[in-house]
């Protein structure tokens, strides 16, 4: 192993092995003191293996791990954070129904010295500073189950990288549920930290934030590494192709099915008229066949709030949603998806059944929305029929998933993802609203998935698709709805589209923002 005292940490010839797979193909992989290494690969790469080797909670078939040059056994999480590894997945591991300061001091150990007496005032001191450190103003005796999604990340980053004997950090996917203002504050804290001796392994689907934060990247392909390289000698086209195993082809709306003007009217099958309530404003909108609408908007512009109250989880207070000519306005998700709406929502644990079979997942929506499974053949033809179903849609968005039956939980957080975008496709929807539907996917999935968005357009599917990465809303949409505190400030058409443009509208004060009785208009 590399005695190099820059080294914090080294894999080599790493291998894990699980019934009918082999994860990591004999890995290496090194760390240098103040470095963030990127580290990226499809879903099921093999990346997130390393990690729970790393953090003890998985263990090694095969090779060897050093941490600061010397051998280390990692049997368990203790084994790892006594090394000074820290662990920051993507979906928060919390204790709800404690206060933001207790988990922060538990962190610490600060509750487990016996019955000695708890400095309380120590510990909600404590938190208040580290909460300032990433300008969350939130008071620390607030339960952690009332935080925001956003906030938890936040909370779970600053509790594991300001914790005791911290040297070495991994980041797994934690910008996914972060505004940009947000993820420029966790990579404020990575530059200064590392200037210190900090070192982190960054795990990331977005190429963009590869070349802001990190120093160097490794790259997984099918439990191997295939790329290992400073970030000042690579570009994005490297990456991509590295990831992938080929030039990626760039996928663009065919603009030429546009109807030219004086053509036969467009067929509009989901209008919004005036629709209000605590989160949206008067929103009006027309939604044609096989369009794809992106909706644009900085966190808490009621972007994901407007497609909820489409598909009936927040209510309708004021004005319709009529979907082929019925109103839908206080119609339930189980009808919705009768009717052939389909959601992919942004949080996944809100989407997905946990401790149940991922088939179970991915088709339990279809026997509601579909016949295919249904009728007097009988139990065999029943499951045979959703086998054959689950096979289908599994191989076009690449979910891999050890058999049907395995439980969503051990899924990596790009896979589950992906079950969530394929239910819809397997319950046969006519219109999709898609809230941050390719978030923690893979760059090659992410090509796959707007190729299927394309065909389903095609066959006359519509789409509602919220992202907050400029560059592939306006790849994918035919025109781009941009909102503002629950407005819609302007509905712009493609060639009027520029990253410019959306950002400009996107952060628009309230004064400009409104709705019009204008539909699909630039304002």
């Amino acid at each position: 192993m590399d005695k190099n005292p820059q080294t914090v940490l080294e894999a080599k010839g790493v291998v894990k092995r699980y019934p009918g797979t082999i994860a990591l193909k004999g890995v290496d992989f090194e760390l240098k003191r103040g470095e963030v290494r990127g580290l990226l690969g499809k879903n099921g790469a093999g990346k997130s293996t390393l990690i729970k080797i790393l953090a003890g909670l998985t263990k090694k078939t095969e090779g060897e791990i050093a941490y600061f040059g010397l051998k280390a056994d990692v049997h368990n999480v203790q084994d790892s954070e006594t090394l000074g590894f820290r662990f920051i997945s993507q979906e928060p591991s919390l204790m709800e129904d404690l206060s933001i300061a207790e988990n922060i001091a538990l962190r610490e150990k600060e509750l487990h010295k016996g019955l000695r007496r708890v400095d309380w005032k120590s510990i909600y001191e404590e938190a208040e500073k580290k909460l300032g450190i990433i300008g969350l103003d939130i008071d620390p005796k607030i339960e952690v189950r009332y935080l925001k999604v956003a906030e938890k990340q936040m909370l779970l980053v600053i509790r594991e990288i300001f914790s005791e004997g911290a040297k070495i950090i991994a980041l797994d996917e934690v910008t996914t549920a972060l505004s940009l203002e947000e993820t420029d504050k966790v990579y404020d804290i990575l530059r200064k930290n590392k200037k210190g001796g900090q070192s982190f392994i960054y795990v990331s689907h977005e190429i963009d934030e590869i070349f802001q934060i990190c120093d160097c990247a490794t790259v997984f392909r099918d439990g191997e590494v295939v790329l290992n390289e400073k970030i000042e000698n690579l570009t994005p086209d490297d990456l991509k192709k590295a990831i992938v195993g080929r030039e990626m082809q760039v996928i663009h709306r065919d603009v030429s099915k546009e109807e030219p003007s004086g053509k036969k009217e467009k067929q509009v099958v989901l209008a919004l008229d005036d629709v209000c309530n605590a989160k949206l404003k008067d929103i009006r909108f027309d939604l044609y066949r096989g369009e794809i609408l992106g909706v644009y908007g900085l966190r808490g512009s009621g972007r994901t709030e407007l497609l909820k109250t489409i598909y009936g989880l927040l209510p309708v207070e004021k004005g319709t949603v009529v979907f082929e000519g019925e109103d839908i306005s206080h119609h339930s998700p189980s009808q919705l998806i009768q009717k052939g709406i389909g959601f992919v929502p942004e949080d996944r644990v809100e989407g997905l059944f946990f401790g149940r079979p991922t088939a179970e997942n991915l088709l339990m929506t279809t026997s509601t929305s579909t016949k295919k499974v249904h009728g007097n053949a009988g139990l065999f033809l029943n499951a045979h029929s959703e086998r054959k179903l689950f096979v289908e849609v599994s191989k076009k968005f690449e979910i891999k998933a050890h058999s049907p039956g395995a439980e969503i939980d051990y899924l990596s957080g790009g896979n589950k993802q992906k079950v969530m975008f394929g239910r819809s496709l397997a319950s046969e929807s006519r219109v999709y609203l898609i809230d941050e539907g390719t978030k923690g996917i893979d760059i090659g999935t992410k090509q796959e998935i707007y190729r299927i968005m394309g065909e389903l357009s095609t066959q006359g599917c519509s789409m509602i698709f919220t992202s907050s990465d400029l560059e592939e809303i306006i790849t994918v949409s035919d025109r781009i709805m941009v909102m503002y505190e629950g407005n819609i400030v302007c509905i712009l058409e493609r060639k009027d589209f520029s990253k410019e443009r959306l950002l400009h509208y996107a952060d628009s004060c309230s004064k400009t923002s409104g709705n019009t009785s204008k539909r699909g208009s630039d304002l």
